[in-house]
């Protein structure tokens, strides 16, 4: 899953999201896999270590981790094991991992992040007016 906390995070994934021989894992803005723990196909958050890789089901909290050089979660399956997810899961993630989706949760996160910088850029403004007003005092 990609980072988006930049501008240069941004273009980058624009540019890989309009590349039509780009991979899912290059270009997937928001990831999705099987819990089985709430047993269903739910919103994910990744992250990998030297350690290992490991993450969050953001449906029901349920934490995993998966030790370096081991290969699979079995208690939530991300795509990378799509095959161990019932079958009416797998075609579930498949289309959350479409380009056409994933383009769509980019577009999302851009507004996000277009909105985010508009209201820091309105309180350093607020800021600069009222540091302006105190040389006239």
């Amino acid at each position: 899953m990609v980072q988006l906390e930049t501008v240069e995070d941004f273009e980058k994934n624009a540019q890989i999201l309009g590349n039509p021989e780009s991979k899912p894992w290059q270009y997937m803005v928001q990831e999705y896999g099987y819990c089985t723990h709430c047993n269903r196909v739910t919103r994910c958050k990744t992250s990998a270590s030297i350690e290992g890789s490991g993450g969050l089901c953001v449906s029901c909290g349920f934490t995993w981790f998966v030790a370096a050089g081991e290969r699979n979660s079995y208690e939530y399956i991300t795509c990378l094991n799509i095959d161990l997810m019932p079958e009416r899961a797998q075609a579930i993630v498949d289309s959350f991992h479409s380009r056409k989706y994933q383009k769509e949760r980019f577009r999302e996160r851009l507004e996000e992040y277009i909105a985010k910088s508009k209201r820091e850029r309105a309180k350093i403004g607020n800021s600069i007016r009222r540091l302006a007003k105190l040389r006239t005092r």
